[in-house]
Parts: structure tokens; sequence; C-alpha cells
């Protein structure tokens, strides 16, 4: 007797058939996704990590420069922050005024942060300015999708709000 000849006969071997695969096709659905939400959690922890060296690492040197009114130097430190990963771009600013910027300003699919410059003069802090980062989300899309999968599906990341914040697809 073959194997189709034992499926069609026999209700037991097509339950387990059927029960066999679906378990296997949750299991295997549940797996991908707890991977994918782990690899988007570390993906928004890089972010705030990006975002946490820049306070801690290069804020101090911003306000200096700032203080100094020395623009070349702040471009020059401006320019070497975007080798952050999927940093997009930066500012400085004092009130409407831009002292430096580098990278491409986007509208859309970000995540900005302004960061107050502040500067130590004769014991008391000064505020001068504004650091304005900004951070695309759609690297952490490129990274987590395949472009196989947006081939054929559409994905969007999405806020609270309904906004889509990234997407990966092609449909």
């Amino acid at each position: 007797m073959t194997w189709r000849e034992v499926f069609r006969q026999s209700l037991l071997a097509r339950r387990l058939i059927v029960w066999t695969v679906l378990f296997s096709s949750a299991v295997t659905l549940v797996l991908s996704g707890l991977q994918l939400y782990r690899d988007y959690r570390r993906d928004v922890d890089q972010i705030e990590h990006n975002f946490v060296e820049i306070e801690s690492v290069h804020l101090a040197t911003l306000a200096d420069s700032l203080w100094a009114t020395d623009r070349e130097s702040l471009q020059l430190q401006l320019e070497g922050m975007l080798q952050l990963s999927d940093m997009q771009y930066f500012e400085v600013r004092e009130g409407e005024q831009v002292w430096a910027r580098a990278g491409q300003a986007a509208s859309e699919n970000i995540i900005q942060r302004e960061i107050t410059l502040r500067y130590r003069h004769d014991g008391r802090y000064q505020v001068l300015g504004t650091l304005v980062a900004v951070y695309t989300v759609e690297g952490m899309v490129r990274y987590l999708v395949p472009n196989w999968f947006g081939e054929k599906y559409s994905l969007s990341i999405v806020d609270a709000g309904g906004q889509v914040l990234a997407s990966n697809t092609t449909v």
C-alpha cells in the first residue's frame, strides 16, 4: 500500500498530518515574530545609544565651538557625527540663526531630538543654542525586512496615532 492510499483511507493519518503542519506553521510564525521583535528592540536601543553618545561625548565640544563662534569647527564636528549609524541630519542653531548643518533633512519617517547646548561661564551655565539630531527610521526597516518580503507584502511601522513612520514595500 502506498502512502497516498493510506492517507485517503486513514482518517487518523490525515488528522495527524494536518495537525503537524498547523502546529509547525504556528511555531515558525511565533518564533519569527519573536526574532523580528528582538531585532526591532535592538535597533531602538541603538537609536537611544546614539542619542546618549551625542549628549555625553559631542555636546560639550559643540557648546565650546558655539561659544567661540567657530563655524568651521561646528561644521566639522557635525559631519563627523553623521558617521553614527543611520543618523541623517544635524543642525546647530541659536534661536532662528543656523550656525552649522550637515546631512540631508527629511520631513517623514524620522526621529528628531532637540538637545539644549549649555556652556559653563563664571560658574554658571548659559544656554547657547540647540542641537537638532535627526535619525531615519528607513534604515531600520531596510535591515529588519528582507527585500523579497517587501516585494510581495506591505509592511509598515506606525506610531500610536496611526501615522506611518516607515514602510518597506513595493506593493
